[in-house]
């Protein structure tokens, strides 16, 4: 084998050796990472269920509501619709698995069909009958799987701007990734590396409000903080290699409850056109497109969500003792 050969071939043995030895070799990015009942505010309750433990807020009384968050959030987007939908509604709140303080154990099933699965026992848990699910991007996915699964426990679904509708390519890889060991491990020290980068973590989350503003440093802290909790940056890769079952597929046609699409008509995340995919395949949904909102129209626009929240759950049938 001629000299230049033999370079060629060890080359291209080298360096795929050292990119997948390279990541358990470099120093790890040091934070301080704290429990999340550390953080718990005096609304805060937490629940055993499936062998973890869940966050929840609930105010009120009357017929239940439960509220679901979506992707990198947590309770405190409720922030402005807890206490107002708490006039008639007993609201109750929840951190999802991995996400705000809840546990986010490194073993863990994270595809949203979990989460579902995760909610009902939150439900039985708090002896909830039947309740109203509000679900935001993420959470909205959460909420139509809960529905299909669960049809005896849901009266009915509103999507806030929700998640599923169309499959990302780059999600997809990156779930198969996970499945790597070398690959996992740059990930791991990539997301260490952002946590040691505030500027860097946060960069785009101005983006999914119509007006930045909307984004105040006290709403940025309140999201942030749970990223520095025991167990989030494994709760992550695992969220991120479960992706691969996120898309709703054949699900929404399985809906049997009423439906109420909310969504921000200037939404960059997951724009108005995905609208038409729950309105084709859910029978008797509606949709709602608020003007000068994004992806949050539940925060920017709090007042009208909260009312046609309420509206939507008043024009269901009478619920029987929901609990």
């Amino acid at each position: 084998m001629k000299t230049r050969q033999l370079a060629k071939l060890m080359t291209t043995i080298a360096v795929p050796a050292a990119l997948a030895i390279a990541p358990y070799l470099m120093p790890r990015w040091r934070h301080d990472l704290r429990a999340p009942r550390e953080l718990a505010s005096p609304d805060d309750r937490f629940v055993e269920i499936d062998g973890f433990t869940m966050r929840y807020q609930v105010k009120g009384e009357g017929p239940p509501l439960i509220l679901i968050h979506g992707f990198a959030s947590s309770v405190v987007t409720w922030y402005r619709n807890i206490a107002d939908l708490a006039r008639d509604h007993r609201v109750y709140a929840v951190d999802l698995k991995g996400w705000g303080l809840s546990d986010k154990p490194s073993d863990g099933d994270y595809s949203l069909l979990a989460q579902a699965r995760h909610l009902r026992a939150f439900m039985s848990a708090m002896s909830i009958k039947r309740a109203v699910l509000v679900g935001h991007s993420m959470g909205g996915t959460v909420a139509v799987h809960t529905a299909v699964a669960h049809p005896e426990s849901v009266r009915g679904i509103v999507l806030v701007d929700p998640a599923g509708a169309r499959r990302f390519p780059y999600l997809w890889l990156m779930s198969r990734a996970m499945d790597v060991p070398p690959l996992r491990q740059w990930m791991r020290l990539g997301m260490e590396y952002a946590l040691a980068n505030e500027a860097l973590l946060t960069y785009n989350m101005p983006r999914a409000y119509y007006d930045p503003a909307n984004l105040t440093p006290a709403m940025k802290r309140a999201l942030l903080e749970p990223f520095y909790t025991h167990g989030f940056v494994e709760a992550l890769i695992n969220l991120t290699r479960d992706t691969r079952t996120s898309r709703l597929n054949g699900r929404t046609q399985q809906v049997q409850c009423p439906a109420l699409l909310i969504w921000g008509e200037h939404d960059p995340v997951v724009p108005t056109s995905d609208a038409a995919y729950f309105l084709e395949h859910i029978r008797g949904a509606r949709l709602v497109i608020l003007s000068e909102a994004g992806h949050l129209p539940h925060e920017e626009r709090a007042g009208d969500v909260n009312r046609l929240i309420r509206e939507f759950v008043a024009e269901l049938e009478e619920p029987e003792t929901d609990k």
